[in-house]
């Protein structure tokens, strides 16, 4: 089983503008030396889908949600966001939200100190500094269980 720091569920439907977003975090977050899983990068054709994303998300410290209003009404962000509520209760995952349009509504049962509103698209290493940040505290909880 591969083991993540953080898994990012996202809408596949969106703009461009958004993969490359994702994508250039993904890499900043990878020259970090943390391992990241976004589906398109990750997965292999013919790999059964379903249980390869639950198994990223249960082998993943943390889940970051790119909010966006396809997001909000993709059926898969939906179901990806339930697997990680229930990791959220059997383990200490943590989800972050990463809200690209300002108009979408953050999930129910996430704190409001976990939602991040992105102004400027181009601070990719400011949002993995973040998002690092928010690795280590999580890391460092586990350990001292």
């Amino acid at each position: 089983m591969n083991v993540f720091d953080l898994f990012i569920s996202h809408s596949s439907r969106r703009d461009p503008d958004d993969h490359e977003l994702i994508d250039a975090l993904a890499k900043a977050l990878q020259r970090r030396n943390l391992r990241i899983f976004v589906d398109r990068l990750q997965l292999k054709k013919g790999q059964e889908l379903l249980s390869s994303l639950d198994e990223a998300m249960s082998s993943s410290l943390l889940g970051l949600v790119v909010l966006t209003r396809k997001a909000v009404a993709s059926g898969w962000v939906d179901y990806e966001l339930d697997v990680m509520r229930r990791q959220c209760a059997i383990k200490r995952m943590r989800i972050l939200v990463l809200r690209l349009d300002s108009g979408c509504t953050v999930p129910r049962g996430i704190r409001i100190d976990d939602v991040i509103d992105i102004t400027d698209r181009h601070d990719i290493t400011g949002l993995a500094d973040k998002i690092v940040s928010v690795i280590r505290d999580i890391s460092q909880l586990r350990e001292g269980m």
